[in-house]
């Protein structure tokens, strides 16, 4: 794969995008890496359900780095229990169990065992509700270095996750 890195776009050639700053298609790989910014938020289809990633950086092999939460695989921790996991590149999460967060490129995260295409995905920034909430926190933006910053230290940790209420 050829390096992204001249094709990540700013945030506000982003928005002057239309369809990519705000959820338009679900599309293949190749063509919503080129419009990524960091922070943006990943929608990811995977059948019955919403996958979800959050872009931080091309690394120096142009791989799309991402974080997200997956299910625990049944080699990474031997005293987790294993009501999550499934063969296969990609788990699901139960509706009660554990999950980890993990730093890995979105062509991996786009794997999926239903299909032998990859999942589509596309940049979701869930911009309606983002609104509401900066009107509800005093329009105070996170810090991505910060957020990241945050998320590096806790990659390849094991939560508690739960789908439903709890």
């Amino acid at each position: 794969m050829g390096s992204v890195h001249s094709k990540i776009v700013s945030k506000s050639a982003s928005a002057s995008m239309g369809s990519f700053g705000r959820a338009g298609s679900f599309l293949e790989y190749d063509r919503v890496i080129h419009h990524l910014s960091r922070g943006d938020l990943i929608e990811v289809l995977r059948g019955r359900y919403k996958h979800w990633a959050i872009f931080e950086a091309v690394d120096h092999y142009g791989n799309v780095m991402c974080f997200h939460i997956t299910a625990v695989d049944n080699g990474y921790a031997d005293d987790m229990d294993t009501d999550l996991t499934r063969t296969g590149v990609r788990k699901e999460i139960s509706f009660n169990g554990k999950a980890l967060l993990k730093y890995e490129p979105l062509e991996d995260i786009l794997k999926d065992t239903d299909s032998p295409q990859p999942s589509l995905c596309r940049i979701n920034n869930q911009e309606i509700m983002a609104s509401k909430m900066l009107k509800t926190i005093g329009n105070q933006l996170p810090d991505l270095d910060q957020v990241f910053t945050t998320l590096h230290r806790m990659k390849d940790t094991i939560f508690r996750y739960c789908l439903k209420v709890c």
